[in-house]
């Protein structure tokens, strides 16, 4: 009785620990500024928090990452970019492919 609780707790602990990591492998290194080199800026920061400048103008967002694909939300509005294996993001038509920023 008492080894097939302590199985469980051990097998509970690795699940657990196996889905955070899975949880911060998809946004794994996407923290940072990221441009078009013109006209926007994406600056990408810990704990979901972004910075989108198009334009000059700068709006305050929250971002979400899976492996393939960042969501970028301001003021309800929802802009998916898709991941890059060189680490590229490629977003809509008027936005282009962002590149990470080398700081």
């Amino acid at each position: 009785m008492r080894f097939d609780r302590l199985r469980e707790f051990v097998l509970l602990a690795v699940v657990f620990t196996l889905s955070l990591t899975g949880a911060a492998c998809g946004a794994s290194g996407i923290e940072g500024t990221y441009s078009n080199g013109g006209s926007v800026v994406l600056d990408l920061r810990s704990g979901g928090k972004a910075e989108l400048t198009m334009l000059g103008e700068q709006e305050h967002c929250t971002w979400k990452a899976t492996d393939q694909k960042l969501t970028v939300t301001c003021k309800g509005d929802s802009v998916d970019f898709i991941r890059h294996d060189d680490g590229s993001l490629g977003g809509p038509v008027f936005v282009g492919t962002l590149t990470k920023s080398k700081r």
